[in-house]
Formats: structure tokens, sequence, C-alpha cells
């Protein structure tokens, strides 16, 4: 019977050896269960941001886009102003000197006219005062 007993303390030994390291592989198994849901969660945390970070990258592309239009719009209206801008002006000093030139022509005629008035004047009095006779028309000089 001391067999019988000493057997059943050595399975009483045996089962609770067994249940300690059941308990211990059990616990683990908790504990990589756990970390396993841990990583799980991380790796579905880590897909919601990546997913957010596509959708706010889109967003990016699409302002970047649309504020791209903008300023190629702005562009093109200061581009167009300043060529309108350049041609009016041009256009204000080509009439500009066409009046200053008309102006100028004006008082050059009118100056030419005045020195052909006066040289024609100036012309008559020098043959008034010329003596008669170097045209020989009038007489010789009395003598």
């Amino acid at each position: 019977m001391d067999d019988v007993l000493n057997e059943g303390v050595e399975a009483l030994k045996s089962i609770k050896t067994t249940k300690d390291k059941l308990a211990e592989v059990v616990s683990r198994l908790e504990t990589g269960t756990n970390e396993q849901l841990e990583f799980r969660a991380t790796i579905n945390e880590l897909s919601g941001l990546l997913s957010e970070n596509a959708r706010v990258l889109t967003k990016l592309e699409q302002s970047h886009a649309t504020l791209m239009d903008a300023l190629q719009a702005e562009w093109r209206d200061t581009r167009e102003a300043i060529r309108d801008r350049i041609d009016n002006t041009f256009t204000q000093l080509q009439q500009q000197i066409s009046l200053s030139q008309l102006q100028l022509e004006s008082k050059i005629d009118a100056a030419v006219s005045k020195i052909s008035t006066t040289t024609a004047d100036q012309a008559e009095n020098v043959m008034a005062e010329m003596p008669r006779s170097i045209f020989g028309k009038r007489g010789a000089k009395k003598r």
C-alpha cells in the first residue's frame, strides 16, 4: 500500500508540477495573445494612419493644383495688363511725337517763310541802295 500511496503522492506532485507548468504556459499564451492583439491593434492603427496620410496627401495635391492654376491665371492677367499698359504708353508717345513733329514743322515753315520774306525785303533794299550804274541800265555815273 505504501507503494500505492507513494505512487499517489508522486502523481499529486506530478499533477502539481504539471499544473504549475500548465499555468505558466497558459500565462505565456495569454501574454502572447495579448501581445498579438496589441500587435494587430498597432497594425490596424498604422493602416489607419497611412490611409489618413494618403487622404491628406491627395487633398494637398488638389490644393497645390488649384493654387498653381490661380497663380497662372494671375500671372497671365498681370502680363496682359503690363502689355496693355506698354501699348497705351507707346500709343501716347507716338501721338505726342506726331503732335510735336507737326508743331515743329509748322514753326519751321513759319520761320522759313519769315526768313524768305525778310530776305526778299532785304534784297529789295540792297537793290534799291545799289548804284544804278552797276547794272548798266540806268545810266552811267556822272563824271
